[in-house]
């Protein structure tokens, strides 16, 4: 399915409204959503998919593999077959976490940093002046250029796209339109990762085509299953269970998760669903590069529970 569809008023091609109807996964065998959650989410993520792949469960073999945000990192090291590397890497970076802190900042050391970073955390709803808001604080905010995230994420991405079955989601900052980027958008693959893990205050905004683009969950989803509707089944990779948010973060609010799960099973998907069985404060925080090590092992532990007690190995097959 080529996603890009540029018009008059959306030369980019790049906007896809959030809506089950569209059945934006028909077609697709098996798909996976793997959503944001910062350095912490990066690193369970790698612990999980690994611990899998120990197993024989290959998720690298999705027909489509939603990333968003720290998701869209994983992601893309999954489309290029670097999921073992990318693992050890970060397992070694985990005992020297100066390193990790190079690689993945989380520092908001500008009043104009901490102003954009503040506004996305307590934001609880993802109303179009909330999103909007968020968007001008990113702009204005005294980070480092857009060029130096790119940068640095080829060295963990690469440039070229590994796979067609690789979507990305990011944010426009001046619209609020959530926009896809696939190998048919025109940029690296390590930009389109860039804009879906620009986490406003840290990171600056990515320029895609004539838009302006932040972090992929600064739109009341961290996972956007939308994308997967009408798919035969999907793996729904996410940084927490509904039950556990009480009060609206990060542009969500409490019932969206269940909300969309139930939108995703209503169009015929089956959902394998999993979310750490610790909240990352409980280990050190989201960007905090002491929870690395805690989180590799918990998502380990984890997928070796799911492939033990739960079928996920029938259910991916």
């Amino acid at each position: 399915m080529r996603l890009r569809h540029p018009t008059p008023d959306d030369p980019t091609g790049l906007a896809r409204p959030r809506t089950f109807d569209a059945n934006y996964g028909a077609g697709v065998r098996r798909g996976a959503s793997l959503g944001g959650g910062g350095t912490f989410f990066v690193a369970w993520q790698l612990g999980y998919l690994q611990g899998l792949a120990r197993h024989g469960v290959r998720i690298d073999t999705a027909d489509r593999m939603v990333g968003t945000s720290a998701g869209s990192i994983v992601a893309s090291t999954l489309a290029h077959g670097k999921l073992h590397q990318m693992f050890v890497e970060t397992e070694a970076l985990a005992l020297v976490p100066e390193l990790v802190r190079v690689l993945f900042p989380a520092d908001a050391t500008k009043p104009s940093q901490q102003a954009a970073l503040d506004r996305y955390l307590h934001a609880t709803d993802a109303d179009p002046a909330t999103i909007l808001a968020i968007g001008q604080a990113a702009r204005t905010a005294d980070t480092p250029g857009p060029a130096t995230m790119a940068r640095d994420l080829i060295l963990v991405v690469g440039e070229h796209w590994g796979a067609d079955a690789l979507w990305m989601t990011t944010v426009d900052t001046d619209t609020g339109d959530r926009c896809v980027v696939t190998v048919d958008a025109g940029v690296s693959v390590a930009q389109g990762t860039a804009a879906s893990s620009a986490v406003p205050g840290i990171f600056a905004p990515q320029p895609l085509g004539g838009r302006t683009c932040m972090d992929g969950g600064v739109c009341g989803t961290g996972v956007h299953l939308d994308l997967l509707a009408g798919a035969d089944k999907a793996l729904v990779l996410s940084l927490y269970r509904d039950e556990e948010l009480t009060e609206g973060m990060l542009t969500l609010a409490p019932g969206d998760l269940t909300r969309e799960l139930d939108g995703l099973r209503a169009s015929g998907t089956e959902i394998f669903f999993q979310a750490p069985e610790h909240h990352p404060m409980d280990i050190g925080g989201l960007m905090d590069p002491k929870a690395v090590p805690g989180a590799l092992a918990m998502g380990a532990r984890q997928a070796d529970s799911d492939v033990a007690d739960r079928g996920i190995a029938d259910f991916w097959d």
